[in-house]
């Protein structure tokens, strides 16, 4: 730290902010990480993925289309009376011509 950041850290009225700054940067690892690093990437993907993503899939569309046709069945045997309901009306209609006039 430059004598600035010293200056910050003790004129910080924050004690949260203070406890922050004066944690390290970085840790170092207990061992040497790169050797199964390496494995992991040279190895060859597995399998077990595909056959996951596939049943994701038809498990999907099986909800998808078993959903739809449920709200379907519903909405069709739910509807007992019509959704309009006629109106009663006291006097036949008469339609007339303008043409004629």
């Amino acid at each position: 730290m430059n004598d600035r950041d010293d200056r910050r850290q003790d004129s910080d009225p924050d004690p949260l902010l203070r406890a922050a700054r004066q944690l390290p940067q970085g840790i170092a690892p207990q061992r040497d990480l790169w050797p199964g690093i390496e494995r992991a990437i040279s190895a060859p993907p597995s399998r077990t993925w595909d056959w996951n993503r596939i049943t994701a899939q038809a498990a999907a569309v099986l909800l998808l289309v078993g959903g739809s046709s449920a709200v379907t069945w519903l909405a069709v045997e739910g509807n007992e009376k019509p959704a309009v309901q006629p109106v009663a009306t006291t006097q036949p209609l008469e339609f007339e011509t303008v043409a004629g006039r």
